[in-house]
């Protein structure tokens, strides 16, 4: 899902704009998981941006002249974080799974794979594979996990399950398990 960040023109000068999303998004990327951008969320990822003293401070004075049109695009921007923090590119799959790049963007289109789909790369969540290649029988799940949203897919994937004897999806793959069990939990998941 792309994004756009909408900079108030009195925060940043034109030529420095590009410069400050950059740091803005860095600094989004590495802040633990939340799913609200708070006043004081905001204020925290300004302190670890690195944005140098002055842009820092005329950040702060944007967020203090607060605008609620600002709230929504950084709630978008954290969800986008949020699904790629630690995601792979297609070329590093590619060269993990060690086929061509075309075939993993073919891949993803078919839904065997799962991916954020940015404005010109896809990328990749890495919970999805293993040292050696994917989860096993993950193409046969994934394809039903295609129109979830990311965060809950990772939730499903990570979380323990009663329903496969308190174990996680990944858990349970790896270990060899019945994956049809996982695939009818899958079914339901996008259906919900």
């Amino acid at each position: 899902m792309p994004f756009e960040l909408r900079i108030p023109e009195e925060l940043v000068a034109p030529a420095e704009r590009k410069t400050f999303e950059s740091a803005l998004i860095d600094a989004l990327r590495r802040h633990p998981r939340h799913s609200i951008a708070s006043h004081s969320a905001v204020t925290t990822l300004l302190d670890i941006s690195g944005l140098d003293d002055e842009n820092a401070s005329r950040a702060r004075s944007a967020i203090e002249n607060y605008s609620p049109d600002f709230t929504p695009a950084i709630d978008a921007a954290i969800h986008v974080t949020d699904t790629t923090a630690g995601a792979l590119t297609t070329t590093q799959v590619a060269a993990h799974l060690q086929v061509a790049p075309s075939t993993v963007r073919r891949r993803v289109d078919r839904g065997e794979l799962l991916a954020h789909r940015g404005t010109r790369v896809f990328r990749l969540p890495h919970w999805q594979f293993t040292p050696t290649g994917t989860l096993p029988q993950w193409r046969l799940i994934a394809t039903h996990l295609q129109h979830v949203d990311l965060r809950a897919t990772e939730a499903f994937v990570h979380e323990p399950r009663e329903d496969l004897e308190g174990m996680s999806v990944r858990a349970w793959l790896l270990d060899g398990r019945d994956p049809e069990k996982v695939e009818r939990l899958a079914q339901s998941l996008s259906r919900w």
